[in-house]
């Protein structure tokens, strides 16, 4: 029921065989891209980490020997905290330059959430044009809203499955094209 009715009220929206919902980016949440070749950074805060750089609480990563919390700060000139990159966040805090970073969405901001049904076409043309039509019903349905970007969490992004079927596989080309257009907006 409570699915079907984010439908029914309105609170998301099906583009392109996609599904689309206004969201908030998560308290611990921080996004960077670097100015000039437009890389995209997560930054986490207040979140404990297990020593193997994962959530501490997800599944294989429960026990605390050696357990860190991630924390974000910003100060004049510079970001400073733990990247994520691959789903995974490593216990080594890192100082990114305003000069060359910018903040792009951070805790609250107003986002896009990006659902992915079963049996969709996840090919690239099919992910570009549901994307571009939810740009437009963002803008046309939210114009009060400032929507700093689109957040997919799907297992489908999970680097494991890349590895485990290969780079010509189509949840490998998802995976990859999400991380391109995510990178050119």
């Amino acid at each position: 029921y409570d699915w079907s009715s984010l439908y029914t009220y309105a609170e998301m929206y099906n583009r392109g065989g996609f599904n689309f919902a206004l969201g908030f980016s998560s308290e611990s949440n921080y996004v960077l891209i670097h100015k000039e070749t437009r890389k995209v950074l997560v930054l986490l805060n207040g979140v404990k980490m297990h020593r193997d750089g994962m959530p501490l609480g997800c599944a294989g990563y429960e026990d605390e020997e050696g357990v860190y919390t991630v924390t974000f700060e910003e100060t004049e000139d510079a970001y400073i905290g733990y990247p994520c990159e691959n789903f995974i966040c490593p216990n080594s805090k890192q100082v990114f330059s305003k000069n060359e970073w910018k903040l792009a969405i951070a805790p609250g901001d107003d986002i896009f959430c990006l659902h992915i049904p079963r049996g969709i076409d996840i090919t690239p043309p099919k992910l570009r044009e549901a994307i571009r039509i939810a740009r437009e019903v963002a803008r046309e349905s939210y114009p009060e809203r400032n929507i700093k970007g689109i957040r997919c969490t799907s297992w489908l992004l999970s680097p494991t499955l890349n590895e485990l079927l290969g780079e010509k596989s189509n949840i490998s080309n998802f995976s990859k094209l999400t991380q391109t257009i995510i990178n050119q907006n």
